[in-house]
Parts: structure tokens; C-alpha cells; sequence
């Protein structure tokens, strides 16, 4: 398996896992209603987002995924709710696989990791 292939299907995995649910609240209350975009659709709409305007990622989004029409308001008021903590501990996990996967082929400097 080619490691793009790989890393995607960790990424997903490490998204879809429970514990990120927790990390994903800045506050208690956060996402703790059922809304028509949730915390896993947040995370996978800003890591697939290509520059585009809100209005025309967000329509791309919906039709890729097949949700339920979400509009911008909504998708903005449940960004601010989610904790960028979720990002630096999806990049972390990202790496340390990258680490593990090319073990063989990286030098060492120092002993980093």
C-alpha cells in the first residue's frame, strides 16, 4: 500500500475514533445537540477545503458527502465550537505514522524522535 493511501486511511480513523469527539469541545456543552453538521464533518470539510469561497466549499462538501443542506451561518457558528487542539493532535498522530512508516529510510539526526 503507497503511503498516501495509508495515511489517508489512519486520518479517517483517527477522526471517526471517540476519543476525538471529546477533543473537538472547547467547551462541555459543545456538540453535545444533534445538528445537521457534526464535529466529524467539520474536521473533514477544513481538511478538504481548497480555496475556494465558504458558499462554494461548502456546496462541493454537501454533494460529496450527500448532507443535508447546511448553510454558511451554520457551518461558521459550529467552527467557532470546535478546539484547534483536534488539529495539532490529528498532525501529531500524522507524523509519528510517517516516522514509523519510512523507519527504514530516514536518518537519524540526533535522535529526534
Amino acid at each position: 500500500m503507497k503511503y498516501n493511501n495509508y495515511n489517508m486511511n489512519k486520518l479517517r480513523k483517527d477522526i471517526k475514533d471517540e476519543t476525538i469527539y471529546s477533543k473537538c469541545r472547547k467547551r462541555d456543552k459543545d456538540f453535545t445537540r444533534d445538528r445537521k453538521i457534526t464535529p466529524r464533518d467539520l474536521i473533514y470539510y477544513l481538511l478538504n477545503n481548497r480555496g475556494k469561497t465558504t458558499k462554494m466549499e461548502l456546496y462541493d462538501f454537501i454533494q460529496e458527502d450527500h448532507l443535508d443542506d447546511v448553510s454558511s451561518p451554520t457551518l461558521l457558528k459550529q467552527r467557532e465550537k470546535l478546539n484547534e487542539e483536534v488539529f495539532k493532535k490529528l498532525n501529531k498522530s500524522s507524523l509519528i505514522d510517517f516516522i514509523n512508516y519510512f523507519q527504514k529510510k530516514l536518518k537519524h539526526l540526533k535522535d529526534i524522535y
